[in-house]
């Protein structure tokens, strides 16, 4: 089945957008679930710690419930620490849009590399840790948070602060928080496996399990997405695309769905990866402009004009 999509490539239009989703891209690498493994043999296996399967958990909201088996065939994102250097003239703020999506984390990512306020200098080393997803269960703060991520790491409730600027200080259910991994530092083994390579097929056998899994959960997908359960839309969109025997609608329908969402969550990175997803498979997408939020709308367009691009580049290549 189709593919984890990366972007690639010097992008010329919409640079800031097309650097930000290529290296949401970067800083992952897919695993193909075989028979047999668990998320801890998993943690294991790029980390050398089966405790961090959290961060997987965090990271593949598809796991947060832990009532659904892995299957064989699924492909579960693992995040890690990556490493920057520094070049002439880059920002915080520059950073901070590639790699997180948003400018405005850029004073975060300075916070967590100690940096001056005008710039890092050329050269430096920076550690850009992966963010991952809290999800509230109520009845907490944000100053606990910290505690419960950080302990007592100093300046770790700026730090979140930093990265969620929109959140209150006292949690509702359900409220999200982005918070900074930082000890996701790959094994030797999991070194050796994080490298640019083509997408896996989905293993073979256990067909007919898909096939009614799908049948079964993909018409809530929209219910949740219309209900405003973002959150739990992710997790089955991603759940349903790392199932696998899905039809080309299913896939457009579910990559339409996920933009949503991750456009509702301030992801724009991950929503234009989504929507170029889905013009993969209908270059001739259209939105509902009467039915579709001035938000959405503008990830769109510019997902779209990103796409054109790529198109032309190729056409050039041709």
């Amino acid at each position: 089945m189709r593919r984890f999509f990366v972007l690639a490539g010097s992008m010329l239009l919409g640079a800031f957008y097309a650097f930000a989703a290529e290296s949401r891209a970067e800083a992952q690498h897919v695993h193909t679930v075989e028979e047999g493994e668990t998320i801890a043999s998993i943690a294991q296996l790029y980390y050398g710690d089966p405790k961090k399967e959290r961060a997987l958990r965090a990271e593949n909201l598809v796991l947060l419930d832990e009532t659904r088996p892995l299957l064989p065939g699924m492909r579960i994102q693992v995040p890690h620490l990556l490493f920057h250097t520094a070049h002439e003239g880059e920002t915080w703020a520059q950073l901070a849009l590639r790699y997180y999506g948003s400018a405005g984390r850029g004073e975060a990512l300075r916070l967590l590399n100690r940096g001056e306020p005008e710039g890092p200098r050329p050269g430096e080393e920076l550690m850009i840790p992966p963010l991952l997803v809290h999800q509230s269960q109520g009845n907490e703060t944000l100053q606990r948070v910290a505690r419960s991520l950080y302990g007592k790491r100093k300046g770790a409730f700026e730090l979140l602060r930093l990265l969620n600027p929109d959140v209150p200080a006292r949690l509702e259910k359900g409220t999200i928080v982005f918070y900074a991994a930082l000890d996701l530092r790959l094994s030797h083994d999991g070194l050796e496996r994080v490298t640019p390579s083509s997408p896996q097929e989905s293993a073979e056998g256990g067909t007919r399990e898909r096939q009614q899994l799908i049948a079964r959960e993909f018409p809530e997908l929209s219910t949740l997405v219309r209900s405003g359960r973002f959150v739990e839309a992710l997790a089955l969109g991603n759940r349903l695309r790392g199932v696998g025997e899905l039809t080309e609608i299913q896939e457009l329908t579910i990559h339409r769905h996920l933009a949503t969402a991750y456009v509702a969550l301030e992801r724009d990175d991950l929503a234009i990866n989504a929507y170029l997803s889905a013009l993969e498979l209908e270059p001739h997408l259209e939105l509902d402009s009467l039915r579709t939020s001035p938000k959405v709308q503008r990830v769109f367009k510019l997902a779209r004009e990103l796409f054109r691009e790529r198109e032309e580049l190729a056409a050039e290549g041709d």
